[in-house]
């Protein structure tokens, strides 16, 4: 594992306000703090955090990104939707000021909260 840097060069590819992406990044953030406070030193991913039982986005800022995939007729909507999120997640952890994270890079990235900054 890697520790996470700030320097996350990936964009997003779908077309959303800057209000709709700054509430997406905050819910993510939520996710993350739950998660690792409730699951000290355990990894997580996209796959773990907004997929499995988490997977349904209705009602939650996701949806707008599942939204927009379909809106523009994306046949894999769900996939690019969760590439997506992934990009925000990374960006998230890159500009947490609070703590610091790791990185396991893989078909699935995997990251593990490591400590304050």
């Amino acid at each position: 594992m890697s520790i996470l840097n700030s320097s996350v060069s990936k964009k997003i590819s779908v077309k959303l306000s800057l209000n709709e992406i700054n509430e997406i990044k905050l819910y993510i953030k939520g996710a993350v703090d739950g998660f690792c406070n409730i699951n000290n030193e355990e990894t997580f991913s996209v796959r773990r955090l907004f997929g499995g039982d988490n997977g349904n986005w209705n009602g939650t800022p996701l949806q707008a990104i599942y939204n927009y995939y379909v809106s523009v007729g994306e046949d894999n909507a769900k996939e690019k939707s969760a590439i997506d999120v992934g990009v925000l997640l990374k960006q998230v952890l890159s500009d947490d000021v609070y703590w610091e994270y790791e990185l396991k890079k893989g078909y699935t990235n995997e990251y593990r909260r490591i400590g304050r900054k």
